[in-house]
């Protein structure tokens, strides 16, 4: 299969459609918030938060840097292409956030609720925060 360069769209096959499950793909994908498939300039964890230098590569973002969004692919080595999510909602249900919550960046860019520079996002459950909500 075939995705569009930077937000991972699926694009539309030749021949035979399957059309309910690229429709409910696009959908699910939409609901979730945009990513940017970005060449990491560092090695870069998901879920931590990322920026893009000057060198037009993504970064680990930290309390003290402006956080484009968080990081979404598994651990991505210098120059390999990811993806992170720049708006809309992660879940994990791995965390325990409090519903309300502001999310910051620790220095190591780790998603806290302890407040250290600017809030990157919002937690709307226990497992779910909305990104890019201040």
């Amino acid at each position: 299969m075939a995705y569009t360069n930077h937000q991972n769209f699926l694009e539309m096959p030749t021949g035979a459609v399957d059309w309910a499950a690229i429709y409910n793909l696009l959908l699910s994908q939409l609901e979730k918030g945009r990513t940017i498939k970005l060449a990491a300039g560092e090695a870069l964890a998901k879920g931590k938060g990322f920026y893009i230098k000057n060198d037009g590569k993504a970064w680990l973002a930290d309390d003290t840097t402006a956080c484009l969004g968080i990081w979404q692919s598994e651990t991505t080595a210098v120059g390999i292409a990811g993806f992170g999510q720049v708006d809309g909602v992660m879940a994990n249900i791995t965390w325990a956030w409090t519903p309300g919550g502001k999310i910051y960046l620790t220095a190591a860019g780790v998603l806290t609720h302890t407040v250290s520079g600017n809030p990157i996002g919002t937690a709307i459950s226990a497992t779910e925060i909305l990104i890019g909500v201040k």
